[in-house]
């Protein structure tokens, strides 16, 4: 690393779970590639370097910026794996790992 400045990497291994489908740019490969990179190149042995795991995201976060409507919607449409929208599939793993990375 060039800079001396501390830098925290924020990575939940639920991040995976994100991931909708062959063809989708929301692909859980790109969370596992990255952190192979990063691993590759001994980032994560740089004493600059703190790899922090949060906390996944609870039901009362969420209810910070949606409604108590919408997030109901969105839990049911995933049990039922129905979509969100035309190009957001949903299940309970990429509710997951929204979960996850809404929480980092």
């Amino acid at each position: 690393m060039m800079n001396s400045e501390p830098l925290a990497l924020v990575y939940h291994e639920d991040s995976v779970k994100y991931d909708f489908g062959w063809g989708h740019p929301f692909r859980s490969d790109r969370f596992t590639s990255f952190m192979s990179l990063i691993a590759e190149r001994g980032l994560l042995e740089d004493p600059r370097v703190s790899l922090v795991e949060p906390e996944a995201a609870t039901e009362r976060d969420l209810l910070l910026v949606h409604s108590r409507e919408y997030v109901e919607d969105v839990r049911e449409r995933a049990e039922a794996h129905e979509p969100l929208t035309g190009d957001t599939p949903l299940n309970p793993l990429v509710v997951e790992g929204g979960l996850a990375i809404v929480g980092s």
